[in-house]
């Protein structure tokens, strides 16, 4: 759909008419000159410095040799302009994630997510011959994003400011065509703006195009996510900015979304989980007058996101273990289901609550019985604890009837966790036999409708290990897993651990593994490139020289202490100690 768009021709403010310099003015505060001189003559034009309003932010685009400038507007007036299909794709990517950028913005009482973008004026470079053509591709996706995540924040974008970038499903950063054009474009018509928000792979050329302008003052900031871009342009103090938009009246329902966000399976589609901890940890020291459950409630989210996001940080759970039974104990049955499936995946993942902890809850909490799907994902959390300390042929029951239950029921989108689930502890249990019957589940689901989403990669990920560790590996396997490595959509965590397999199933040598495992690294931004040395630890440890494997332990240990503690059944602080168990048994593991 399209609609009149107002043409302004921008250029020097002493090459124009009043009339015409009034209408670029009101443009917006980008259009300013930059300059002492040419700031005196537009405010003496204009009658006062312009004003930015949250919702609103500079889009660049470019059309053959020259550009435009588009003007997004995130309110109620009206006016539209087309965007081409790779355009309205990238408006909507941004839309999806924008709950996942800012972490907790969902649970902000401002969330607003219905709202309709508005482009309301076209600033045509100098040189270009007006027209009404659409916005064209996907290279708005990260304006559009700042513009979304201003309205809901309150906060504008700041008028020196663009983003010059667009975004991919899992929230990284890519390339944009054209950036020398719409650098060209921003610094003819718009001279205020002296930061650029690039893509990793834009740096180089935007600084060098920069450099040619003349433009020595502008800052070319690299970011490589669409949750840095967030951080960087409205401050690394977020979290305590999105605590304090909340009023005390509203602070019962921001704790009960913030909870409900970290309970659903939908809370897998989060970018950065570090916001959310620290928006929990934040409003715990900060907030007086909390009711004893919603503080019960926070150290619960605290400690699901510091789990997610691998992070150092203490759970809070403990302050208060007593008092956070009583509350669990307490809340209704769904509820308590799925709080009980956290924290048995905490106990598994990490080791807090201890076993004794845990297994008193437990007992107390746990329903007998239930047919619900919160209660089967209870038993698939449970035959994860199981698994990891061990019991595998137990954990094998329980995980099968588990997808049984979520197959018999039509659940199509819960079967590739099932699935990859199965597939794991086939290779665990290293018998062609499970790795069959888990290979028919596979078949009945993709009869039923098959696997959504990234659930998909998963599952060849998983199963093909499975093919490794029982020794049917095939030129399918080797395939699969080679695809997955060179698959940079796919999440770091993938790609690595696709690499340890694919490294088995080929019988790469130390070097051959080094050669790969050093290109996947430089194609990964911070810190996943660091998280990444655990799969190079667990290679060393299935794969690599025997004198090798003290030190390949002691790596893997200390980038995943969590994960490798639980494996031995240790709290992580006890782990020192107990470093010298079969470290080749841990790689096989590593992660479950």
């Amino acid at each position: 759909m399209s609609t009149k768009v107002e043409q302004l021709e921008l250029g020097p403010v002493r090459a124009h008419k009043a009339g015409a310099i009034r209408r670029a003015l009101r443009a917006g505060p980008w259009c300013w000159p930059g300059g002492p001189a040419g700031l005196a003559r537009a405010t003496e034009l204009a009658g006062a410095l312009p004003s930015l309003k949250p919702g609103v932010a500079l889009v660049a685009t470019e059309a053959g040799p020259s550009g435009a400038l588009y003007v997004y507007r995130q309110d109620d007036t009206t006016g539209e302009i087309s965007l081409d299909p790779a355009g309205s794709a990238a408006v909507d990517e941004a839309k999806a994630l924008l709950g996942h950028s800012i972490g907790a913005l969902r649970a902000l009482p401002s969330w607003s997510p219905s709202k309709r973008l508005q482009v309301l004026d076209k600033l045509v470079a100098p040189g270009e011959t007006p027209d009404s053509h659409a916005v064209r591709g996907d290279s708005l996706g990260l304006a559009v994003l700042l513009a979304l995540s201003s309205a809901c924040l309150g906060m504008p974008v700041p008028a020196d400011l663009v983003g010059l970038a667009a975004l991919d499903s899992t929230g990284d950063l890519r390339a944009v065509g054209g950036i020398e054009q719409k650098l060209r474009t921003l610094r003819a018509c718009a001279p205020r703006v002296r930061r650029f928000l690039v893509s990793p792979p834009d740096v180089v050329r935007a600084r060098a195009c920069l450099s040619s302008l003349g433009v020595e003052e502008a800052a070319v900031i690299e970011v490589d996510s669409a949750s840095k871009a967030v951080e960087v342009v409205f401050g690394g103090d977020l979290p305590r900015r999105m605590l304090e938009s909340v009023s005390g009246a509203e602070r019962p329902g921001f704790v009960e979304q913030l909870l409900r966000r970290a309970l659903r399976p939908e809370r897998d589609l989060l970018l950065s989980w570090a916001p959310v901890w620290r928006m929990a940890d934040g409003a715990l020291d900060s907030w007086s007058g909390l009711e004893p459950g919603d503080r019960q409630a926070l150290r619960l989210v605290h400690a699901i996101a510091v789990r997610h996001d691998d992070a150092p940080e203490a759970e809070r759970l403990g302050e208060d273990w007593a008092g956070f039974a009583t509350w669990v104990t307490g809340l209704r049955t769904i509820r308590r289901v799925q709080v009980l499936t956290h924290l048995v995946q905490q106990n598994a993942d990490r080791c807090v609550p201890d076993d004794a902890q845990l297994d008193a809850l437990l007992a107390r909490a746990r329903p007998s019985t239930g047919e619900s799907e919160g209660w089967w994902r209870l038993r698939g959390a449970e035959a994860r604890r199981l698994a990891v300390r061990g019991r595998l042929d137990h954990a094998w029951e329980i995980q099968l009837e588990a997808s049984e239950f979520f197959l018999e029921s039509d659940k199509a989108s819960e079967m590739s966790f099932q699935l990859s689930a199965l597939y794991q502890l086939a290779g665990f249990l290293g018998t062609e036999a499970s790795l069959r019957t888990v290979e028919a589940l596979h078949r009945r689901t993709d009869e039923a409708g098959g696997l959504h989403g990234d659930g998909a990669r998963y599952v060849r990920l998983a199963k093909a290990r499975a093919e490794v560790q029982v020794g049917c590996v095939t030129e399918d396997t080797t395939t699969a897993l080679s695809g997955l490595v060179e698959q940079t959509a796919a999440p770091w965590f993938v790609r690595g651990s696709a690499l340890v397999w694919l490294a088995r199933a080929r019988g790469w040598g130390e070097d051959q593994f080094e050669v790969r495992y050093e290109a996947l690294v430089c194609t990964l931004h911070e810190p996943d490139r660091r998280r990444c040395g655990a799969y190079r630890a667990q290679w060393e440890l299935v794969s690599g020289p025997e004198s090798g494997l003290a030190a390949a332990l002691e790596e893997l240990c200390r980038q995943e202490r969590g994960a490798v503690a639980s494996m031995l059944g240790c709290r992580p602080e006890e782990l020192d100690a107990r470093v010298n168990v079969a470290g080749r048994e841990i790689g096989w593991r590593f992660p479950y």
